[in-house]
């Protein structure tokens, strides 16, 4: 898929002019429409930030009070299991 220079920059967080100095330079290439394959700029410049920062929000969880008490409860849980883990082991092996 070929995209503007633009949208390229506005996509993977580089300046217009940092990618026309990589055209330039001969490391990235445009289409003859002046566009660029979204392939090269991956070669380039890796995964797009747009992309990374929509990822990163996904798996972001919001540090609510709510939340906390969660995260508190499931290490409690953990930690149970793990000694009643212990004391089957202890009672297996009698």
């Amino acid at each position: 898929m070929n995209i503007s220079v633009t949208k390229a920059a506005k996509e993977w967080g580089v300046s217009r002019t940092t990618i026309y100095q990589k055209v330039n330079d001969g490391e990235l290439s445009r289409a003859a429409d002046k566009k660029i394959d979204t392939a090269e700029m991956l070669r380039v410049f890796g995964e797009p930030v747009l992309k990374k920062r929509t990822e990163r929000s996904v798996n972001t969880v919001q540090n609510t009070p709510l939340n906390s008490q969660i995260v508190q409860y499931n290490t409690d849980i953990e930690h149970q299991l793990a000694l009643e883990k212990l004391k089957n082991e202890h009672l297996t092996n009698r």
